[in-house]
Formats: C-alpha cells, structure tokens, sequence
C-alpha cells in the first residue's frame, strides 16, 4: 500500500484522469509535482517527461507492467498516448525507481488500462472547441466470472493555429482475458 512506502509516490485514479479531462498522458502528468512535461510545439508534438531533475531517458515508462521506452534514445513520448482507456498510473520517484534498473534512476511511470468487470458499462464522451478541434472516446467493457473485456475508440482532430499545423489522432486499445473456472462435479460412491 501506498501510505506504508517510504518513497515518494502518486497514483493517479480513473476519477482524477476524468476530472481533469486530458486527451492524452502527456497533457494529465503536467499537473502533478517532480514532473516536468516538455512538448516541442504544439499538439501532437513530441512530449518527454523529465521526473526530479533527471534526464527523460532515465525514466522508465511501463505499460501494464511492459517497458516501451524507445530502444534507441531510451525516452518516450506521451503526444501520442490517449488517457481513454487508463485505469490508473502510478508514479515512482527517487530512489525506489532503481529497483526498476538503471533506466529508472529518475523514476517510474507504470500505466495500467482498464481490465474490465463483471457487468456491462458503456461510455461516450465528445468536446470542440476553437480551431475546429475536436475530440470523443467509446469504451464498452465488461464480463463475468471466468473473462472480462474492455475496448475504447477515441480520436482527436484539430486545424492548429498555422498552415501546416492540423494533428489528427485515432487510437483503439483493448484487452480480453479468460480464466478457467472449476466446476462442482459429483462424485458416486460405489
């Protein structure tokens, strides 16, 4: 649990990623302490994430447990990673990002999408704005007890404030998993 480590760590919960309303990962990290967001332009712009001081390629990016930084810098870049189908994202900084390894010397940045569950929930989201810019998300996920689904569309489009300056964005993201379920038999005694 969070209140028992001794290192400085976020959790980010689906609630807060709504209240806030960023379209992509980039955009939600801004907003929270020892993390320094830098885009090279405007939207859809390359973005790293600089955590205490330490250079991006020194902060190891997990996506449901699975490195993705770039093998070649090492860094990663948040422009393009829709928030839709984020359950939640924990942050690691300081020195616990090392047990991560020697990408980590900054911190950790795990993102865990959305696993579904029991139930079926269905959402839609749609915003404009200036510039004819606009963005949506579908998501439908659920389950039962032996799998669970969750999917999400979203897209982004915007014209951008100069010729040569338009972004446009569509992400599907997904994940299904089955378990075996045992059943009761009965057994006869003879």
């Amino acid at each position: 649990p969070v209140e028992k480590t001794a290192s400085f760590i976020t959790v980010i919960s689906r609630s807060d990623i709504e209240r806030r309303h960023a379209e992509n990962v980039g955009e939600l990290l801004r907003s929270f302490t020892g993390l320094d967001v830098v885009q090279s332009g405007s939207r859809g712009k390359a973005s790293s994430v600089f955590i205490r001081g330490a250079n991006s390629n020194q902060c190891l990016v997990m996506l449901d447990g699975v490195p993705v930084n770039d093998p070649t810098t090492g860094a990663f870049d948040f422009s393009e990673l829709s928030s839709a189908n984020i359950e939640r994202i924990e942050i690691v900084r300081g020195p616990h990002g090392i047990f991560y390894g020697s990408s980590a010397i900054g911190g950790v940045i795990n993102i865990i999408t959305s696993a579904g569950s029991e139930g079926t929930k269905r959402s839609a989201s749609l915003a404009g704005g200036s510039y004819r810019t606009a963005e949506g998300a579908i998501s439908l996920s659920g389950g039962e007890k032996s799998y669970h689904y969750a999917y999400t569309l979203s897209g982004a489009r915007s014209d951008g404030l100069a010729a040569n300056d338009f972004y446009r964005n569509m992400t599907f993201s997904g994940s299904a998993s089955s378990r075996h379920v045992p059943t009761a038999t009965s057994q006869s005694q003879g």
